[in-house]
């Protein structure tokens, strides 16, 4: 699952930059326009719903939702978890790992 916070802005963006204003959006969809900021503010965005706008506005999503899995399974591979801290890694410019420890209150 991606962040589906990240993926809400990049569909707002898309809007946005297409130059299509929302309600034309809405109206072609058919639903209103309040319904479509519900649909893609929504915790689950459908896909057919998301491919319904790229065809719309004539922008492909397909990358986006690419660089989003990406990131969540480098985010997966940076954290180790054990029940008292988290490790975080972070790679740095100069090629150097750092390991940052959280430490729980349990």
């Amino acid at each position: 699952m991606i962040d589906i916070k990240k993926f809400n802005k990049i569909i707002l963006t898309a809007i946005k930059n297409s130059k299509i204003k929302t309600s034309s959006i809405a109206k072609r969809l058919k639903i209103s326009r309040s319904t479509l900021y519900r649909k893609i503010k929504s915790k689950k965005i459908d896909n057919d719903f998301i491919m319904q706008i790229g065809k719309i506005i004539n922008y492909d999503f397909h990358e986006e939702i690419k660089k989003l899995n990406e990131e969540k399974e480098n985010n997966k591979k940076n954290c180790l978890c054990n029940k008292k801290n988290i490790y975080l890694s972070k790679s740095l410019k100069n090629k150097k790992t750092i390991i940052i420890k959280i430490n729980f209150l349990v």
